[in-house]
C-alpha cells in the first residue's frame, strides 16, 4: 500500500505541475477559417472560328466588287479621257450587277458577306490629268489580275457549288475587263 500511496503521489505531483504550466503559456493562437475559393474567373473568349475559303471567297468578291464600283465612279468624274471614262462606266455596270447576283446569291445561301474595307485611293489621291488616268488604269490591270486568281480558285476547289457557279461565270467578265485596261494601259503609256 505505501508503494500505491506512493505511485499516487508522484501522479499527483505530476497532473498537479502539469496544470500549473498550462496557466504560463500563451492561448493557441486562432486560425482564421479558410479563405473562399477565388470566384471562377470568366474563361477566356474562345478563338474566333476559321473562315472557309468558301467564306473568304465571298468576303473578297463583294468587298473588291463594291471598291471597283467605288473606284469607277471616281474615275468617271476625274478623267477627261474619252477611253478611261467608259471603261470606268462599264466598270460600274458591270461590278455593280455583278455585286447585286452575288448579294442574291449569298442571300440564298444564309451566307452574309463581311464587312468590307474602303478601296485604297491612296494612289490617285492627288493625281489628275494623264496621271490620273496612268494610275487608275494601272490599278485596275493589277485588280483584275488579283480577281481572276481568286475567282479562278473558287472556280477550282471552292466547297459551295452557288459560289463556284458564280466564279465561273464571272471570269469572262473579269478577263474582259483585264484585256481593256491592259490595252488602255499601252495606250496611256503606263
Amino acid at each position: 500500500m505505501a508503494r500505491s500511496v506512493a505511485r499516487f503521489g508522484i501522479t499527483a505531483f505530476a497532473l498537479v505541475a502539469l496544470a500549473g504550466c498550462s496557466h504560463n503559456q500563451p492561448p493557441p493562437p486562432v486560425v482564421a477559417p479558410p479563405a473562399p475559393p477565388p470566384a471562377a474567373e470568366a474563361p477566356p473568349p474562345a478563338p474566333p472560328a476559321p473562315v472557309s475559303a468558301d467564306q473568304q471567297f465571298l468576303d473578297q468578291a463583294a468587298s473588291g466588287g463594291m471598291a471597283e464600283v467605288e473606284m469607277g465612279r471616281m474615275a468617271e468624274q476625274q478623267t477627261k479621257n474619252r477611253a478611261v471614262r467608259a471603261f470606268a462606266a462599264r466598270m460600274v455596270r458591270d461590278h455593280s450587277a455583278a455585286n447585286n447576283k452575288l448579294m442574291a446569291l449569298a442571300k440564298r445561301e444564309n451566307m452574309t458577306p463581311g464587312p468590307g474595307t474602303p478601296p485604297d485611293t491612296s494612289s490617285l489621291s492627288g493625281q489628275s490629268g494623264p496621271d490620273f488616268d496612268k494610275a487608275y488604269i494601272s490599278g485596275q490591270v493589277q485588280a483584275h489580275q488579283d480577281t481572276i486568281a481568286a475567282f479562278e480558285a473558287e472556280a477550282n476547289n471552292g466547297q459551295d457549288a452557288g459560289l463556284k457557279r458564280f466564279a465561273r461565270s464571272s471570269l469572262p467578265m473579269l478577263r474582259s475587263h483585264l484585256h481593256q485596261a491592259e490595252a488602255l494601259a499601252k495606250r496611256l503609256g503606263s
